[in-house]
């Protein structure tokens, strides 16, 4: 089996904090708080922050005046950028890659979830669990990928994310959803990807059960599903977890709804208690054949609530793989002694930074052929 050996081994945060030019972030918000709050811990100072055109309206940012990148430019010749915030469409991920032609652009990965850095001593200290996760992955692809996403998180440079780009639609080849299917959505947000599911399937499948703990992501949800005719399908207002109960959640109506304390304390949010139920518990006797998550972090604590469903229906799983540090050898891992007949794919869609990098399990038998 080929062995994995990172091509990158410095970190992104010793490149930053060696840099002979001044230090500028892109951008405004958590990732910028973030990017800062991690600077001041190294003692590397910045000298600025700039944000696109259309964002500049004479604020200021942690003390910071917020430029344009040409006020930033007459101030600087030449700058290192630090890039903060997340991109997925097209024209801005060009705008940023050409961006990274004029200057030299790093992009730091910092975890959704979990305070861990992926740093050089965090890939050794892991090093074994990550070798052992690379060598689950079932084609070309998915290697290529993890050993780009891999070098991504300890390089932050860009390229990396570019190089290994694959569209949402593969993900659906490598699922062969077909006829009868029993679809559970935990993260359902505003129910788009229960939409996705209904557009790939049509009338075919068998049931759907969509959860999502947001209340105001809830509403939308059942709005989406009552326009697509799935009112009678069943929807839950609660999270998953590892075992019934509550939790603490802080809400906002939008994607990135988490419980308190599952994010970084950089970002301490606090909240409402909502419900949390271990699927196993919440679905039992239920059949699952295919089963997306995509929870803020809270992925493998989920899949431990769901281990008798898993040991014993083996659903095809969609799952984020890029909330926490840990998810790209943590999930595979557990769900590989959990259901020894997986087959895995790594998939990473356009998205900076390795955000919608996703982890797909397979059942044996219900695997496309290898390329």
């Amino acid at each position: 089996m080929e062995k994995l050996f990172p091509r990158e081994g410095r970190s992104v945060w010793g490149r930053i904090a060696r840099a002979d030019k001044p230090v500028v972030l892109y951008g405004m918000g958590n990732g910028a708080d973030m990017a800062l709050d991690i600077l001041e811990e190294m003692g590397v100072p910045c000298a600025g922050v700039f944000a696109s055109d259309g964002f500049v309206r004479g604020q200021s940012f942690r003390g910071f005046p917020v430029r344009t990148l040409a006020q930033t430019e007459q101030l600087w010749e030449d700058f290192l950028i630090v890039q903060c915030f997340a991109v997925h469409d097209r024209p801005t991920l060009e705008h940023i890659q050409k961006l990274s032609t004029r200057h030299e652009l790093v992009f730091p990965d910092m975890p959704v979830a979990g305070e861990e850095l992926f740093t050089p001593r965090y890939c050794h200290i892991h090093g074994g669990e990550l070798e052992q996760a690379f060598s689950l992955m079932s084609d070309e692809l998915s290697r290529r990928t993890f050993r780009d996403v891999l070098d991504f998180k300890l390089s932050g440079d860009i390229r990396y994310l570019f190089a290994c780009e694959s569209p949402r639609e593969e993900l659906y080849s490598l699922l062969q959803l077909g006829g009868g299917e029993h679809y559970v959505d935990c993260g359902a947000y505003s129910g788009d990807t229960l939409e996705e599911f209904f557009r790939v399937c049509g009338e075919r499948f068998g049931s759907a059960a969509a959860l999502e703990p947001d209340p105001k992501n809830f509403a939308k949800l059942l709005r989406r599903a009552g326009a697509l005719g799935l009112s009678g399908e069943f929807f839950c207002p609660c999270g998953v977890w590892d075992a019934d109960g509550e939790h603490a959640f802080a809400g906002r109506g939008g994607r990135s709804a988490a419980f308190s304390g599952v994010v970084g304390t950089r970002r301490g949010r606090s909240g409402q208690t909502v419900p949390v139920r271990a699927l196993d518990s919440l679905l039992a006797g239920r059949p699952v054949t295919f089963l997306k998550m995509d929870v803020e972090g809270c992925e493998l604590r989920a899949l431990w609530g769901a281990r008798e469903l898993i040991r014993t229906q083996a659903p095809k799983l969609l799952i984020s793989a890029y909330h926490r540090s840990e998810d790209l050898f943590a999930l595979p891992l557990y769900l590989h002694d959990l259901q020894p007949d997986y087959r895995f794919y790594l998939r990473h869609q356009p998205y900076l930074p390795a955000w919608e990098t996703v982890l797909l399990a397979i059942p044996e038998e219900g695997c496309p052929l290898e390329a």
